[in-house]
């Protein structure tokens, strides 16, 4: 009898010697008005981030973050207008954010990811936003 053979896809990438099995990407859309496309954490309206989330074994990080983009605001951003501008560690993930200066759709209602919205920048920034210190420095980075 032959050994049964098992297959384990883990996403794994590298980044400054290390290896990462915990990999995001978020989109940061800014509209011409100067709002700034954001998710709440669940039900938490104050609390804001930007769309994304984690990469699938197999996907780009653009991939993912263009996916998450749909998935969670309804958004759907054009690959040829999504290029990345900032890369860094978030507490125990490493994640890609990417701008997106190009885009089409409406955005979906609420639901148990959270309610997408358009905000004032600031809005990203306060105490009650978990991921405040990265969305500023993505936001300085564009």
């Amino acid at each position: 009898m032959k050994p049964a053979h098992v297959c384990v896809c883990v996403c794994v990438d590298w980044r400054d010697g290390m290896y990462l099995e915990k990999i995001a990407s978020v989109c940061l859309l800014v509209r011409d008005d100067g709002n700034v496309l954001a998710i709440s954490r669940g039900a938490d309206l104050l609390n804001l981030g930007l769309p994304g989330g984690k990469v699938e074994p197999g996907e780009s990080r653009k991939h993912a973050a263009i996916r998450e983009l749909r998935e969670e605001t309804g958004i759907i951003a054009e690959m040829s207008h999504t290029e990345l501008v900032y890369e860094d560690m978030n507490r125990d993930v490493f994640v890609s954010a990417f701008r997106v200066s190009k885009w089409r759709g409406s955005l979906i209602p609420a639901h148990d990811e959270g309610t997408p919205m358009w905000v004032h920048p600031e809005e990203l920034l306060t105490s009650y936003c978990v991921f405040r210190d990265f969305n500023l420095r993505v936001m300085n980075h564009t």
